[in-house]
């Protein structure tokens, strides 16, 4: 059966085998959503995308496969909960996992980032119409997704603060605004600009933050939006 969507990715810095417990690394695809990446999931070659070099280890024909593991995946446009499966390795030499999350996901969060996007893009234009805060946008969404306006909020720290810490790399590529500080009043505004970067025309959709997200993926190895498992574990 053919294999496809097969992203070619550089290998992400590697760290002490003593200070990781797990990897989550970036799966890049093209698929439109989570749901055709789910559909077509066991017709993928997660081991062609992987390649001959372990990345925990570095040594070659190391990292085997393992048994998937599921996890909540939630759309907003429509609405839609599922599980969805995550592809596995161990790495023979050490012991340790890997776990490849699609790109369409944010490590220890449920709803995408397509979800994220889109309705922090709600926000905005809401905002723009004169109101405050994060309540117009949330009675736009199907009322069974059960998102708030703290969520959102929480969205958009989470956005936010992953275009600033990436700054440095994403500018070289992007179009991206300078800031000297960002208030609680422009936070809505400077995602928008962000994304804006990464648009076809003037006006960025929930897809214009995907060539974001891989150009600081390939450039850096690491997540621009959350953290995951590796990145959180602190030195002894």
């Amino acid at each position: 059966m053919e294999r496809r969507n097969i992203l070619r990715q550089q290998t992400p810095p590697s760290q002490p085998p003593d200070r990781i417990l797990d990897i989550q690394y970036l799966f890049d695809n093209t698929y439109p959503s989570i749901w055709e990446y789910k559909a077509d999931f066991f017709n993928i070659c997660f081991q062609e995308y992987i390649g001959r070099k372990c990345l925990i280890c570095e040594g070659e024909d190391c990292c085997k496969p393992i048994k998937e593991y599921y996890r909540y995946a939630v759309e907003l446009f429509p609405y839609k909960k599922k599980k969805v499966p995550v592809a596995r390795f161990l790495c023979v030499k050490t012991g340790r996992t890997l776990s490849l999350l699609p790109r369409q996901l944010i490590p220890y969060h449920q709803y995408t980032t397509d979800a994220v996007v889109g309705a922090l893009l709600m926000v905005y234009d809401f905002q723009k119409m004169g109101q405050v805060g994060y309540h117009g946008a949330t009675l736009k969404l199907d009322p069974d997704c059960w998102v708030t306006p703290y969520l959102v909020q929480t969205w958009a720290v989470l956005l936010l603060s992953g275009f600033l810490r990436g700054h440095h790399v994403l500018h070289e590529e992007f179009p991206l605004p300078t800031f000297r500080r960002v208030g609680p009043k422009d936070m809505i505004t400077t995602i928008f600009l962000y994304l804006q970067s990464g648009a076809d025309g003037d006006r960025p959709t929930r897809h214009s933050v995907v060539p974001i997200i891989r150009y600081h993926f390939i450039q850096t190895g690491k997540w621009l939006f959350g953290r995951t498992s590796c990145e959180r574990m602190r030195s002894p």
